[in-house]
């Protein structure tokens, strides 16, 4: 999901400045070069993003202040649904805004996240149980713990050390 990738750790060096940023949206299939001075508003939307995912994972509220720039962004650029039907094909669709390059990602990112907080998988909203990772998965297991299995295998890995050195008997 859009949201959760973008508040993902691995996304901070694509957010430094508007060049990185367009190309890690090219990457997810939305085309829109940001003009430069963007990150400063990607940045104040993350850290919503992030605080309303979070709280919602945690099971407390967020901010209202994240709340009001996840609802401001999404009303910036409103979106008009289009419609292409080549001959011989099926129809095809996009979704089209007049809101400014800036505007339609930042409203796209507040988008996804409105969707997982008031959507139908919002109960599957976790945070990674691996010490020091902290990132939100989507859990579709409710055993799944890790965001990952290089958490899960860290973990485990770290869980057979300690039991290591807790049996090896005492030299002396």
């Amino acid at each position: 999901m859009l949201a959760l990738e973008f508040i993902d750790r691995d996304s901070d060096e694509a957010m430094t400045d508007a060049r990185s940023a367009t190309i890690w949206l090219g990457e997810r299939r939305i085309r829109s070069a940001l003009p430069a001075g963007s990150e400063q508003a990607l940045g104040l939307l993350r850290n919503a993003i992030a605080d309303a995912l979070r709280s919602a994972a945690a099971g407390t509220e967020p901010a209202p202040t994240s709340l009001e720039r996840l609802n401001a962004a999404s009303a910036a650029a409103p979106a008009a649904p289009q419609v292409n039907w080549a001959s011989g094909s099926r129809p095809r669709s996009w979704m089209t805004t007049n809101a400014s390059p800036e505007q339609h990602v930042l409203a796209l990112l507040a988008r996804s996240a409105i969707e997982l907080l008031a959507g139908d998988r919002l109960d599957q909203l976790t945070a990674c149980a691996a010490p020091g990772c902290g990132r939100l998965f989507l859990a579709t297991n409710s055993r799944r713990l890790w965001c990952s299995m290089s958490c899960g295998n860290r973990v485990r890995v770290a869980r057979h050390a300690s039991r290591a050195r807790t049996q090896r008997p005492a030299t002396g």
